[in-house]
C-alpha cells in the first residue's frame, strides 16, 4: 500500500501531455516544480507555451527592470520550439524589448502571440517590427497599444486564423490590406482604434466571427460564411448620412448574437426606428445591452406603443441590461415615458428571456414608482430574473 501511494504517475506522463498542462500555467509558477525533485529540475526550459501573467502574483512583475530580465532568462534558457508566447501585464515593456523579442520568436515557429496591457487610459504606442511579419506559421495574433503598420511587400500571415487587435492605431489602408492578406482568416475582433478616416472595409472570405467595438464605419465584402456577429458602438455609428441602416448592419443582422449600444438618444425617432429595426432583423439576437443617454419624448412613446400591435418578437434574447435616466422634460408626461415602453415590449416579446438587469440613474424619489412599473409589465418568459439597481450620473 505505501508503494502505492509513493508511486508519481503524473511524472510519468508523456511529454506531450506535460507540456500542454504546464503551458496553461504562467511561467513563474511551473519553474517553482524544479524543486519537486531531479527529473523537474529543467522541466520549464522545454516548454512549448510560454506564459507571462501578472495576475499570479509573482514579484518579478511588481517591478519592469526585473521582469524585463526575465523575460530574457527565459528566453535565452529556452530549448526547442515555442508555439505560444504571452504577455498578459498591467503595461507592456518597452518596444526596444519587444523587438528583440519578437525576432527571437520569429526564429522558433511561433503560432500563438498575446501582448495584452491591462490597464486602460495612456499608454506608449510601440510600432510592430518588421520580423513580426515573418512569422508565416502564425495562427493567431492579439495585441494592444500598436501601432500598425505594414513593411513593403508583406505577405501578410498566409495561416492567421484569429486577429484580435485593442486601443491600436493604423491606416485605413494598412488595415485593410492587412486583413485581406490573411486568407485563412475566421475571427477578428477590433476594438478602440484609431484611424484617419474612420473607414474600414473588410474583406475575409472565410470570415466567421466578427466583434466591433468603438466608432468607426465598416463596410463588409466578401463575407459569407459569416455567422456570429459582435458589436459594442455608439448607434449613430450603425446609421448612414441620411440616418438609415448602414449597409453592412442590414448584412449582419441575421448573425448578430451580441449589440452594445451606449449613448442611445430615445428622443430621436430615427435612433428609436433604427433599433426596432435591428431587433426585428437579428433572429439569433441573444444579448442586448443599451445606454440612454438623454430624457424621453412622448412621440417616440407613440411610435413603440404601435408596435404591440404589429407581429415582432424576440425568440432567441435571453439577456437584457438597459440604464436609463430618472429624468424627464418637463412638458412630458410621466406615464408616457418611451424608455418604460421599450422595455415592456422586449418584456411581452421575449419568449426565452432569462435575464434582464435594469439600472435607473440619478432616480431622484423615482425609484419606486419605476420598480412599480417593471412588475406590472406582463412577461413572454416564464423563467425570466429581472434585477433593478440605481446610480449616479
Amino acid at each position: 500500500m505505501d508503494q502505492l501511494a509513493t508511486v508519481d504517475r503524473f511524472s510519468a506522463l508523456p511529454w506531450e501531455i506535460l507540456d500542454d498542462i504546464l503551458g496553461r500555467l504562467p511561467v513563474t509558477d511551473v519553474m517553482r516544480t524544479s524543486i519537486l525533485s531531479k527529473k523537474w529540475r529543467d522541466k520549464w526550459v522545454d516548454l512549448s507555451k510560454l506564459v507571462f501573467d501578472d495576475s499570479s502574483g509573482a514579484t518579478v512583475f511588481k517591478d519592469e527592470d526585473k521582469f524585463v530580465k526575465f523575460v530574457y532568462h527565459v528566453l535565452l534558457s529556452h530549448r526547442g520550439q515555442i508555439s505560444k508566447f504571452m504577455i498578459s501585464a498591467k503595461s507592456i515593456p518597452d518596444k526596444y524589448y519587444l523587438d528583440d523579442w519578437i525576432l527571437f520568436l520569429s526564429r522558433n515557429d511561433i503560432m500563438d502571440l498575446i501582448l495584452e496591457s491591462k490597464e486602460f487610459g495612456p499608454h506608449d504606442i510601440y510600432g510592430l517590427p518588421s520580423c513580426l511579419f515573418s512569422c508565416q506559421k502564425l495562427k493567431h495574433l492579439y495585441l494592444t497599444d500598436c501601432d500598425v503598420v505594414l513593411p513593403p511587400r508583406t505577405n501578410g500571415f498566409p495561416n492567421l486564423v484569429s486577429l484580435e487587435l485593442m486601443r491600436f492605431w493604423a491606416d485605413d489602408n494598412v488595415l485593410e490590406h492587412l486583413i485581406r492578406s490573411c486568407p485563412n482568416l475566421e475571427r477578428l475582433a477590433l476594438s478602440w482604434f484609431v484611424m484617419e478616416f474612420g473607414r474600414l472595409k473588410i474583406c475575409a472570405p472565410k470570415l466567421k466571427s466578427l466583434y466591433l467595438e468603438g466608432e468607426f464605419y465598416v463596410y463588409l465584402e466578401n463575407s459569407p460564411h459569416l455567422t456570429d456577429g459582435s458589436f459594442r458602438m455608439n448607434l449613430k455609428i450603425l446609421l448612414d448620412e441620411e440616418m438609415q441602416i448602414a449597409a453592412f448592419v442590414q448584412m449582419a443582422c441575421d448573425r448578430l448574437k451580441v449589440l452594445e449600444l451606449y449613448d442611445v438618444e430615445f428622443y430621436e425617432m430615427d435612433e428609436m426606428r433604427a433599433i426596432i429595426y435591428i431587433l426585428n432583423s437579428s433572429s439569433n439576437l441573444k444579448e442586448l445591452r443599451i445606454s440612454v443617454s438623454t430624457p424621453v419624448r412622448k412621440n417616440v412613446y407613440d411610435f413603440l406603443k404601435a408596435q404591440f400591435r404589429s407581429t415582432c418578437c424576440f425568440n432567441q434574447l435571453r439577456f437584457v441590461r438597459i440604464n436609463v435616466y430618472a429624468e424627464v422634460e418637463v412638458e412630458e408626461i410621466e406615464e408616457q415615458r418611451s424608455d418604460l415602453e421599450f422595455i415592456k415590449l422586449l418584456l411581452a416579446r421575449s419568449p426565452i428571456l432569462k435575464k434582464m438587469y435594469v439600472n435607473l440613474t440619478d432616480p431622484e424619489g423615482y425609484d419606486q414608482w419605476f420598480m412599480g412599473k417593471l412588475l406590472s409589465f406582463q412577461r413572454a418568459s416564464k423563467q425570466l430574473i429581472l434585477k433593478f439597481s440605481f446610480s449616479a450620473s
